[in-house]
């Protein structure tokens, strides 16, 4: 079986990494948005960041564009506007605190180690050099093959294709290779229409399983279950 992994918030945690540094982003700026307490100002950088990466994902406007219009949204609402090259100045400052940030989350060394011996891949949105240069620097980059990245193929999940092209470079059917991701539909069930055994991880311990896919509350569940569907 080959046993395929979303990346961000479920081998690294974006979440964690991307507050951080909005936090420390607003406290740089905090004359400018002196009107919006350090939290709201996290929520409204996440609401960006989260609207503009999926038009991104999509296709629909560049990586380079997602980031400078974030960055023009953001200044708007404290009454100032910035030129692209201040916007790509201003998101490299962000961009710096973000990769000081980055980390796998605590199950996940055990989960490789225990799957050692399989096959293991990626397929993550996002742009193709920054999620490998996530992959190496976290020190996995080795552990995956394939690793497919939307904006180098032009298909992000949850279209249907990005599954199958996966399936297809790891030679192997839908039905042999199963994929875990954090989200329940864009990731687990999405994996699951095309044929993959898709699995949704549940961090939060909080939902009730969905009947439809597999759930675990924790990557070191992950093994056991591959072994169970072998």
């Amino acid at each position: 079986m080959v046993v395929f992994f979303d990346l961000d918030d479920t081998l690294m945690d974006y979440t964690a990494a991307m507050r951080t540094a909005a936090r420390l982003f607003w406290a740089d700026h905090l004359r400018l948005f002196a009107d919006l307490s350090m939290e709201t100002f996290v929520q409204r950088w996440e609401a960006l960041a989260n609207a503009y990466g999926k038009l991104a994902a999509r296709g629909e406007i560049t990586w380079t564009d997602q980031r400078r219009r974030r960055m023009r949204d953001l200044f708007a609402m404290a009454g100032r506007s910035v030129t692209d090259a201040q916007a790509d100045h201003e998101f490299n400052r962000y961009f710096a605190y973000y990769k000081a940030n980055w980390a796998m989350f605590p199950d996940v060394p055990g989960c490789l180690d225990a799957l050692a011996g399989r096959r293991l891949g990626i397929i993550s949105n996002g742009e193709a050099g920054q999620q490998q240069r996530k992959l190496e620097a976290l020190g996995i980059g080795d552990r995956f093959d394939p690793v497919i990245v939307s904006a180098e193929i032009g298909l992000a999940k949850p279209d249907p294709a990005i599954f199958r092209y996966a399936c297809r470079l790891a030679a192997a059917e839908p039905e042999a290779c199963l994929f875990v991701g954090d989200q329940l539909a864009g990731d687990a069930r999405a994996a699951a229409a095309v044929g993959l055994r898709g699995v949704w991880l549940d961090r939060s311990g909080q939902a009730r399983p969905p009947g439809d896919v597999e759930m675990i509350h924790s990557l070191a569940d992950l093994p056991p279950l591959v072994e169970e569907m072998t």
